[in-house]
């Protein structure tokens, strides 16, 4: 709706400062440059306004210069740079939304940009944004004294991931953040440590030039601890990269995406047969074994794909723990930085 006046950037202007705000009401970014005011202008004078952001890059984007000149006046904006010059207009900022005061945040913790990036990464593929429980249509966020862990679930898979930090945590948290500021959170590059405040309905991250505020769910995260398999299981060992390859070749004509999955020795036969009766079939090695019975499991090939995917390029191997041919498996990493726990619901006929 070009009519929403939440399709407009705010920007404000003062101390040599240009801040740039955006909203949707449930993930607010607000990004500050440093600028080159003129100095006949009061620095304490604000001068906001609302522009289009799709005008805005569009016109940065062909200006022939390094710098840019922004001129004010009567709202219309007038960009200028080398030769080049143009004009836009502005809209009045009264309508547009507030934020709400920084005084009710809480500092949690500050972490690694990029470690908070994997560990959402890791999780976001899995909610269902359609779910009408609210608690499975975000990513829960765990930090504790010495660990940050965030999981997500759509009731028929589950990721959990766990980064033990190195400094102990200031504060404790435990909410689930809309899935489209997890979403924005794995798009964003930046390199530095990022500051984690809880305020009343949302999380606010902060670095110097960047505030990301997400609205958290009112609701509680299911106790996905009680399903997680333990070490005294059943496990094979395979390679990630032979793994992904062999599930997506096998799946290519299984519209259901229904993948076998028999244990048999030292080898992983991977099949999957249509309605039409049409087969595929593969066989991977399997580098490491806690016994040698057959078993089989019959799973969501998407599923597993999405898992494997999204996986660091430094992990090659990957454990998979097994029950009975009717109990969820679990898949786990050896990363020592971030451990990644996947668990699956097999597919019962």
């Amino acid at each position: 709706d070009k009519n929403n006046i939440l399709n407009n950037c705010f920007i404000n202007i003062k101390d040599s400062s240009l801040n740039i705000k955006s909203t949707d009401t449930i993930v607010t970014s607000i990004q500050t440059i440093k600028i080159d005011t003129d100095e006949k202008t009061d620095p304490l004078n604000n001068s906001e306004f609302l522009i289009s952001p799709s005008k805005m890059l569009n016109i940065i984007k062909e200006t022939p210069g390094d710098d840019i000149i922004i001129d004010i006046k009567n709202s219309v904006m007038t960009i200028k740079s080398n030769s080049f010059k143009t004009s836009i207009k502005t809209l009045n900022t009264d309508l547009y939304p507030k934020l709400e005061t920084e005084d009710s945040a809480k500092l949690i913790t500050s972490i690694n940009y990029n470690i908070l990036k994997k560990l959402i990464k890791s999780a976001i593929y899995c909610p269902d944004k359609n779910d009408i429980s609210r608690e499975y249509t975000g990513v829960f966020i765990e930090i504790k004294q010495n660990s940050i862990e965030t999981a997500a679930t759509d009731r028929f898979r589950l990721a959990s991931n766990l980064y033990q930090m190195k400094e102990t945590n200031k504060n404790e948290l435990t909410t689930i953040i809309e899935n489209e500021g997890a979403s924005l959170i794995t798009k964003l590059n930046i390199d530095n440590n990022i500051d984690i405040y809880r305020k009343k309905h949302s999380i606010l991250l902060k670095t110097d030039d960047s505030d990301i505020e997400i609205k958290t769910i009112d609701s509680k995260f299911p106790d996905y601890k009680k399903i997680l398999l333990d070490e005294n299981n059943n496990f094979i060992e395979l390679n990630k990269k032979d793994l992904l390859n062999s599930i997506k070749r096998v799946s290519i004509l299984n519209p259901n995406n229904e993948v076998m999955l028999n244990i048999n020795g030292d080898k992983l036969n991977i099949s999957s047969e249509n309605e039409e009766g049409e087969k595929s079939n593969d066989v991977i090695n399997i580098l490491k074994a806690t016994e040698k019975q057959s078993k089989s499991i019959i799973l969501n090939s998407k599923f597993i794909s999405e898992f494997l995917y999204q996986l660091p390029t430094e992990i090659d191997n990957v454990l998979l723990y097994y029950k009975d041919e009717d109990k969820p498996i679990m898949f786990k990493t050896k990363n020592d930085k971030i451990k990644y726990k996947y668990i699956v619901v097999p597919i019962i006929k």
